[in-house]
């Protein structure tokens, strides 16, 4: 489905725009990694990797050809073709459907945080904030740009949803809304 395909391309991009070089150029060079990263690592909702869900078996790291991988019983058993096919076929089955489980168990807590959570961010005057500004730069593609500015200073609090904030002394002052602000805690 396209939910799901934009999800992913999100995750990669997230994963893949810090180690891009401000021309953007040199994407390709970081592609192989970030995807062996990827795939080898388990996914929250899932409870496995996609490498795991994908072809039923993990993929094996430049460490396992290092250090060796343990054997499991399915290694150490010589199985024919057949038999082998059938017994993946079983474990992609047992595997989807504990993702499923997983994922559905993760949706209705994501849901619950979510609506316990939900409240206005509170920020106070001098506080030190990141603001959310997704401004496209010409010639650059928008998916590797950094959409977070700052740190920026909280002025005032105009009401419960807006703020007044300000990148630094020389720039003006700009009112935003608190769902475009995040605490400042270092580098985003």
């Amino acid at each position: 489905s396209n939910g799901f395909i934009e999800k992913h391309n999100s995750t990669i991009i997230k994963m893949l725009s810090p180690y891009v070089s401000n021309n953007q150029k040199d994407w390709d060079e970081h592609i192989d990694l970030v995807m062996l990263a990827y795939r080898s690592s388990i996914q929250a909702s899932s409870g496995f990797t996609p490498s795991m869900l994908h072809i039923g078996r993990e993929i094996r790291l430049p460490v396992d050809l290092i250090f060796g991988t343990p054997k499991t019983e399915d290694t150490e058993k010589e199985q024919n073709t057949a038999d082998y096919i059938v017994s993946l076929e079983k474990k992609l089955c047992l595997v989807n459907d504990l993702a499923r489980k997983n994922m559905d168990i993760a949706a209705k807590s994501m849901k619950t945080n979510y609506d316990i959570n939900l409240k206005y961010n509170l920020y106070k005057e001098g506080d030190m904030v990141w603001y959310y500004n997704p401004t496209r730069k010409r010639g650059l593609n928008p998916k590797f740009q950094k959409p977070w500015i700052g740190p920026c200073k909280v002025l005032n609090k105009i009401n419960d949803v807006l703020y007044r904030i300000q990148r630094n002394t020389k720039s003006n002052p700009k009112i935003v809304h608190h769902d475009k602000l995040k605490m400042y805690k270092g580098q985003c």
